[in-house]
């Protein structure tokens, strides 16, 4: 590969890069958005010297310790880190770090009112499984079901929020678990799981459960 060819693969990354990182501080995609987003970033540029940058191979490390606040800890992961602190590192440090070197490379992408308003109509959709399954209105296998339904529309439709990851985990560990008696992979009551989600998404969205 050329010097220019490699200046023009290192910018393209670079630019991605920014994109992505733009998205998920601006509130358009999630943590778990943006770690599958990221690696697949890094995994098309595998063979690129940019994904050697060493703010690059920090923020793969940040990911690669991350634990979402919905998985229960695991006190044999030492080096696991919060969303807050990974949030923290790439504020105060990676993006700094990268746009030292590189320029402006980060534009915050914030949700617009028709973003807002899908957000809202998914939000309902989860909180009236959650609400209906607390309640034992529908089974854990319709629960299960209904929410990745919801899962389909949002990955379809490019709109996130963290407590619906919460949700589609939730049905996730259910379905790994045993749904017919309302117990998840972790042993956790789902149907009480399921009433505190309902709680989060109608305090968070201004809801009302049926």
């Amino acid at each position: 590969m050329t010097q220019e060819a490699q200046r023009t693969e290192d910018a393209a990354f670079f630019a991605a890069l920014g994109k992505l990182i733009g998205q998920y501080l601006g509130g358009t995609i999630t943590a778990r958005i943006y770690a599958r987003d990221f690696m697949s970033l890094r995994s098309r540029f595998i063979t690129d010297a940019a994904v050697d940058d060493p703010t690059a191979r920090d923020m793969f490390t940040d990911l690669e310790d991350y634990v979402p606040a919905y998985q229960p800890p695991d006190p044999a992961e030492v080096h696991a880190i919060s969303e807050a602190e990974m949030r923290r590192r790439l504020i105060e440090e990676r993006v700094p770090a990268l746009e030292e070197r590189y320029g402006k490379i980060v534009a915050l992408v914030s949700p617009d009112p028709e973003y807002l308003t899908k957000q809202h109509d998914l939000a309902c959709r989860i909180n009236d499984l959650s609400s209906a399954y607390a309640h034992g209105a529908i089974s854990g296998e319709d629960f299960i079901a209904g929410i990745y339904g919801v899962q389909d529309i949002g990955d379809q439709w490019q709109i996130f929020h963290d407590l619906f990851d919460t949700s589609y985990a939730d049905a996730a560990e259910l379905e790994m678990g045993s749904p017919d008696i309302g117990s998840d992979a972790y042993g956790r009551d789902a149907r009480m799981l399921a009433a505190d989600r309902s709680q989060a998404l109608e305090s968070a969205f201004g809801l009302t459960s049926d």
